[in-house]
């Protein structure tokens, strides 16, 4: 007798942390407070500025809007930041209201927008952070593409490999 096969379940943790390596993104999730919940691959860029009271209002314009952007769209959104990072929040939802929000990407899609952000560090607004703690971990990709919402299965931590599957297709395209 054949035992029957049971569909494979992902922890959103172990999953995060892998989809975003194996993209070369950040992926960090938000709640509905806008406070960071989970952070995988996170820019180091962003880190250092959203850690920075100087410049922590200028992130919160941006990211600090993701949940709130995403929830009302009820579908990803796309925005480029103050710093010239694209950036994709994508809702992560069970049912009708949703969990939380993933930003995924903090990557420059741009040469000319890298070479913005250096400029600042080496001789305007940043240059009080040290260079390479800056820019230890930044993402350089190509272009966004437009993305739809994502429905989580089950209660967000543990889903299923159709979950997966689509999060990956929709939210990693850069």
């Amino acid at each position: 007798m054949k035992a029957s096969k049971q569909p494979k379940k992902y922890l959103w943790n172990e999953t995060q942390d892998e989809l975003a390596d194996k993209n070369g993104v950040a992926v960090v999730d938000v709640d509905e407070n806008s406070t960071a919940i989970r952070e995988s691959n996170n820019n180091s860029m962003c880190h250092r500025l959203y850690s920075s009271e100087q410049f922590a209002p200028e992130c919160d314009r941006f990211c600090g809007k993701a949940f709130q952007m995403a929830s009302e769209a009820d579908t990803s959104v796309d925005f480029r930041c103050y710093a010239g990072l694209d950036c994709r929040a994508v809702p992560i939802k069970k049912g009708e209201k949703t969990n939380f929000v993933a930003i995924v990407g903090r990557t420059f899609t741009t040469a000319e927008n890298y070479r913005s952000a250096t400029k600042r560090a080496i001789s305007g607004d940043w240059k009080q952070f040290s260079p390479t703690e800056f820019f230890e971990n930044v993402w350089i990709k190509g272009a966004v593409k437009d993305l739809e919402t994502v429905s989580a299965e089950n209660d967000g931590a543990v889903l299923s490999e159709k979950f997966v599957n689509r999060f990956a297709r929709i939210a990693f395209r850069f």
